[in-house]
């Protein structure tokens, strides 16, 4: 028994000893192929329900405001690069124009101001605005800020068809939107000024 207690006891302890500093801290090899895509797992418990957010800011997604400043054109024809004026924009969507004038009101193009008739053709990616004599009509120069801003509202149809555009129009008129007053279709739509 001594001698089973002296093996265990002081024997042992050598063997792992020599084990361990016998290994090699050698050269790795190379690393073998990847092995086979494993199967897919079981799917887990769906998890609760987190808590809601906070709500947004109420805005309106389909409609947007573009605002030029205009301050330094002048003469019979103002000419704006307007990307945002696609060919889809021009099909479908309702483009309402608006000019700034000397009492710092907004007034809808085309349009009439007390002296000038001013038109509004619109093009893919420009936006031009034309201005007229309005007793002869013939056309004429404006002055450097005399129509300082242009605003264009697009109102985006949900829809993209070739009455789209009419429906806008119709639901406006239907809900007392006069589309020649500003300040009526920037108050519908929750825009800001």
């Amino acid at each position: 028994m001594k001698n089973l207690i002296f093996k265990v006891k002081y024997v042992v302890p050598a063997i792992c000893i020599l084990a361990i500093y016998s290994c090699s801290d050698g050269e790795d090899g190379a690393i073998g192929p990847e092995g086979p895509q494993g199967e897919q797992g079981i799917t887990g418990v769906q998890g609760e329900q987190g808590i809601p957010g906070t709500n947004g800011q109420d805005g309106n997604s389909n409609v947007q405001t573009y605002v030029f400043d205009t301050s330094a054109d002048s003469g019979t024809t103002i000419r704006l690069n307007f990307p945002e004026l696609t060919q889809d924009v021009l099909d479908n969507d309702v483009v309402l124009t608006y000019v700034l004038r000397d009492n710092n009101k907004y007034y809808p193009i085309p349009g009439i101001s007390i002296n000038h008739t001013i038109e509004v053709e619109l093009a893919l990616e420009i936006l031009d605005i034309f201005f007229y004599e309005r007793s002869t009509g013939n056309t004429v120069s404006v002055s450097i800020g005399k129509y300082p801003l242009v605003k264009t509202i697009i109102i985006e149809s949900t829809k993209k068809s070739k009455s789209s555009k009419y429906q806008i129009l119709k639901d406006l008129e239907q809900a007392n939107v006069d589309i020649y007053d500003y300040d009526q279709v920037v108050n519908y739509y929750g825009l800001k000024d």
